[in-house]
């Protein structure tokens, strides 16, 4: 006998309802304002504008809402869009009737009661209604929260189906409901359904919550789950649901750490982090076997990778008597990943010819008449400005901007500077920083051959910037990458400054480390007066014109040239190469 009624039960289970579907008595009317704007879905076959019906449904399941199938007369067009809820009809205007139909349901069929306009938007609502076939037999609703889409098991039989579930046509009885879902618990629920019920049974699935302990070297980082901040290591956190979260490890000072971490309701996830108080810096310089030193400390010889605290550092490099030096910042985000020191000369390779190519001096010519010494700026971005105005043969500070001709005898006067005829050049001086190196200054041909004709690896030769504040021109060496760094408004002579706006760190890691040369934009001198300091950019070429004007490589606001004529007095600034190995 209980063999017989489970065989019942399961053949119950798998009948559909008998069930009769039917328009709601007076639901089919116009909305006033709806037209159609679905630009897909415009005309019919004929090219006649369709009208909009948009049918609601009651008793009926999205599933089965999606199998509703629906048709005219011959001469009616029909197309359907499934919406949560509805189905819109867009349907021949001149339609005289909708027939309605399902596969587990009757069917029914619509007069429609009124002539639809063209483009017009009407409603109406479709009901499943329930016949009973038996007093015995009962109406059931299974819905779960906070969330439907659960698995449902009747009396233990997988129904192959999930919540909002329904079934209008469920023999009485005492039924054991069981429902599952991930991140949920699955929970149990007995009912009593009796005969001709319309049950509704809700069914409220607690959450599935895991354990996650977090500790990190060093202690105090803040743990953010997907966002939101639970604390400080060491935490222990009860109240995340199962599932994959990101974890991110925020400390001052540190690098962050993020991972992707996966909960479950059985075992306690814990997570030990050790987050970088600092990273690897290489450092090379322009030879090897250099000492180097970080902060005074020294650390072994060139080249070779540290690993550094972030934060400044003095980075020097000791090459018997010489020294070169760099302040740099190694940050938590980006920043410097590369030293290279080098004893008067940046690293970047430039062709000045088909058949020569150079580096250029780690920053613009000074000389200190008091002392007559000469030396390279410290840095590219170094200029000396309106100090220029103290010119004399007792000055014991610093000038910049010297008259052409003017390398071994830079204090004459500007008017004997006009009866030279010979070039004395300017890397025939000792330079006190210039690493023992041969200097020299670039011809007119070679300055209009750097700026305009070379070959580049990025096909990028120069781009007007300003960098940390200073105006000027940036050379790429002959084999740029645009990885290293992205510019705008390359090789455009009538640029302005403003197109490049970098930073000091920007320009230290991924500009100058990379070979990148700077030409600040120094002004000139006439006699003992400056101007246009952070405007203009003169620089001197060894190319002579005759007892008034010599050759100059110019840039301004506006402009880029080589080929450019200034009178000999003038003092412009000077930037001197040596031949690339």
């Amino acid at each position: 006998m209980k063999k017989l009624f489970l065989l019942i039960f399961a053949i119950l289970l798998s009948v559909s309802a008998f069930a009769q579907l039917e328009v709601k008595k007076g639901s089919f009317k116009e909305v006033p304002g709806f037209v159609n704007i679905n630009l897909d879905k415009q005309t019919d076959d004929n090219d006649r504008p369709y009208a909009v019906v948009k049918i609601k449904t009651e008793n009926i399941s999205d599933k089965q809402r999606r199998e509703l199938l629906f048709e005219g007369d011959g001469r009616t067009f029909i197309e359907c869009e499934y919406k949560v809820g509805e189905v819109w009809l867009y349907i021949s205007y001149y339609a005289s009737y909708i027939k309605i139909s399902h596969p587990e349901f009757s069917s029914t069929e619509f007069a429609l009661p009124f002539d639809m306009q063209p483009k017009k938007g009407y409603e109406m609502i479709l009901v499943n209604k329930t016949i009973p076939v038996s007093s015995g037999w009962a109406s059931l609703t299974i819905q779960t929260k906070p969330e439907n889409g659960a698995i449902v098991l009747l009396n233990g039989r997988d129904l192959n189906a999930t919540t909002p579930y329904t079934n209008n046509m469920l023999a009485a009885g005492i039924y054991e409901i069981t429902v599952s879902k991930n991140k949920f618990e699955t929970t149990t629920q007995i009912v009593d359904i009796q005969d001709g019920d319309n049950k509704i049974v809700e069914i409220e699935m607690p959450y599935l919550y895991g354990k996650l302990y977090v500790t990190s070297e060093p202690s105090g980082a803040n743990v953010i789950v997907d966002g939101t901040n639970y604390g400080v290591t060491p935490i222990e956190i009860n109240t995340l649901v199962v599932g994959t979260y990101e974890l991110k490890l925020e400390k001052s000072d540190c690098a962050p750490v993020t991972k992707t971490i996966t909960l479950d309701e059985k075992n306690r996830l814990t997570v030990d982090e050790e987050l970088p108080t600092g990273r690897e810096i290489f450092i090379s310089t322009d030879g090897t076997g250099d000492k180097i030193f970080v902060d005074d400390n020294y650390i072994g010889e060139s080249p070779l990778t540290a690993y550094m605290s972030f934060g400044e550092h003095d980075v020097k490099a000791v090459r018997n008597t010489k020294e070169s030096k760099k302040t740099i910042t190694v940050a938590i985000a980006g920043g410097t990943t590369l030293v290279n020191l080098v004893f008067g000369a940046i690293n970047g390779v430039f062709s000045v010819s088909s058949d020569k190519k150079v580096k250029f001096s780690q920053g613009n010519l000074q000389y200190q008449a008091s002392t007559n010494t000469w030396r390279f700026a410290e840095n590219q971005l170094d200029m000396l400005g309106y100090d220029n105005n103290n010119i004399s043969s007792k000055y014991s500070g610093w000038i910049d901007l010297f008259g052409w001709g003017t390398g071994d005898e830079p204090t004459k006067s500007s008017k004997s500077n006009r009866s030279y005829k010979s070039f004395s050049d300017w890397g025939n001086n000792t330079i006190s920083n210039g690493g023992g190196g041969s200097w020299f200054t670039l011809t007119h041909d070679e300055w209009e051959y750097l700026f305009d004709k070379r070959s580049t690896s990025s096909g990028i030769r120069y781009a007007k910037a300003t960098v940390n504040g200073v105006n000027g021109v940036i050379l790429l060496p002959d084999n740029w990458s645009s990885n290293y760094y992205s510019l705008s408004n390359t090789d455009i002579e009538y640029s302005r400054y403003s197109s490049n706006q970098i930073s000091q760190s920007d320009w230290t890691s991924m500009l100058e480390a990379n070979g990148a040369v700077f030409l600040p934009a120094a002004g000139w001198r006439d006699g003992k007066n400056a101007t246009a300091v952070g405007e203009i950019g003169y620089y001197w070429s060894a190319t002579y014109i005759d007892s008034v004007y010599a050759r100059n490589a110019y840039f301004f606001y506006a402009g880029t040239s080589a080929s450019d004529g200034m009178e000999r007095n003038c003092g412009i600034s000077v930037r001197l190469v040596t031949l690339a190995e």
